[in-house]
């Protein structure tokens, strides 16, 4: 695998060439000559999910110019035992369907997204990021992103929604958001637990969400339901000066 991927969606969204350095376990080197690339192919942006990586490269990281702009964090539950958790109360939740406030699902998904890092990022223009949150939600009602879009209506607003995606032998929960003037009544509670439920009527046992270290109250809400922590990346952003020399690639 080419240590230096170019990511076409991300070019093509944002306007400018981005790629992403493929190897999580990344070394000090290995980081130099990511570096080497960018200038060499005009590429201002790379992303880096590195796993645990060790003093030393993230010294050389941030020397680099990298910065952390996401410590993204997998929790992970079996359903039969996050099924023990008693159902939502009937009704509660539903799939989206036809004619469902669009605004209100986007502004769940900006909502969603306060802790991303394409929000965190400063070199990012705030409308842009806001028009990527918006993105994924349309994608998902499309089925591009998500088998499913999970939703609590009250009255003429959706007041809560997450996001659900099979993948291969599991269930992945995406967006979750509930909107401010409905939090403190146990709906981000009720999103998770139908999201068990959609894994249990599809006999799917396992199933897992992602968050960021900073988001306090979803890990809080992740661990009250049953969930554990799996794994933690370390996400980096490398934003390169594509006209000037290329860092000298010492071993």
């Amino acid at each position: 695998m080419e240590l230096l991927e170019r990511l076409d969606w991300d070019t093509r969204f944002f306007g400018f060439p981005i790629a992403k350095i493929t190897n999580p376990a990344a070394s000090i080197y290995e980081l130099r000559e990511a570096l080497g690339l960018m200038k060499t192919r005009q590429i201002p942006l790379a992303y880096w999910a590195a796993d645990h990586p060790s003093e030393d490269v993230r010294r050389e990281a941030l020397q680099l110019g990298g910065r952390v702009f996401d410590e993204k964090l997998t929790f992970s539950a079996k359903v039969s035992n996050t099924s023990k958790i008693d159902p939502p109360q009937t009704g509660l939740v539903q799939s989206y369907r036809d004619g469902m406030s669009i605004d209100d699902l986007k502004q769940l998904a900006v909502d969603s997204g306060i802790y991303s890092r394409f929000v965190v990022d400063p070199r990012f223009p705030p409308d842009k990021a806001r028009a990527l949150l918006e993105e994924w939600i349309l994608r998902a009602l499309d089925k591009t992103h998500a088998d499913d879009v999970l939703v609590i209506p009250q009255a003429n607003r959706v007041a809560g929604m997450a996001t659900i995606v099979q993948k291969d032998g599991y269930v992945s929960i995406g967006l979750v958001a509930v909107a401010e003037e409905f939090r403190g009544r146990g709906f981000g509670e009720a999103l998770v637990r139908a999201a068990v439920t959609w894994c249990c009527e599809r006999g799917i046992h396992q199933i897992q969400v992602t968050t960021q270290s900073a988001n306090q109250p979803a890990r809080r809400l992740y661990l009250k339901c049953g969930f554990e922590l799996a794994k933690t990346e370390f996400i980096y952003h490398f934003w390169c000066d594509v006209t000037s020399d290329p860092p000298a690639l010492q071993r």
